[in-house]
């Protein structure tokens, strides 16, 4: 419960609280998610590329390829996307709220903007 108090995760094999995709706690460039077991515990994920090449922190492996989840081009030419992390590491493309983007049918939208709202609305 300490952990969750502070905004973050129990890493079990130290029992010390870390961020969530951190790579504190972890060696190889690996990051601390959540793992698929119906346990909920952490573990330290390491990502290859496609030859089977380790991806060092920051970067990820994504479709295959070495990306870096800070940069907004790896998403491609959608400038409101970037590579967001679920808990278990596993990253997608995605409207960032930590810019400020939400998504609504399939488009990034400005949160607190009019967006494709009517006036009313």
């Amino acid at each position: 419960q300490e952990c969750w108090s502070q905004g973050k995760a129990l890493f079990y094999p130290t029992l010390t609280c870390h961020p969530l995709h951190s790579s504190s706690p972890c060696a190889d460039g690996g990051r601390l998610v959540f793992s698929k077991s119906p346990c909920g515990e952490t573990i330290c994920r390491t990502y290859t590329d496609n030859s089977g090449r380790l991806c060092r922190h920051p970067s990820i492996s994504h479709n295959g390829e070495r990306e870096d989840p800070g940069d907004a081009a790896a998403c491609g030419s959608i400038l409101e996307r970037r590579l967001v992390p679920d808990f278990f590491g596993d990253y997608s493309c995605q409207c960032d709220r930590g810019i400020g983007f939400v998504e609504y049918a399939g488009s990034c939208h400005a949160e607190y903007l009019q967006g494709p709202c009517e006036k009313v609305e």
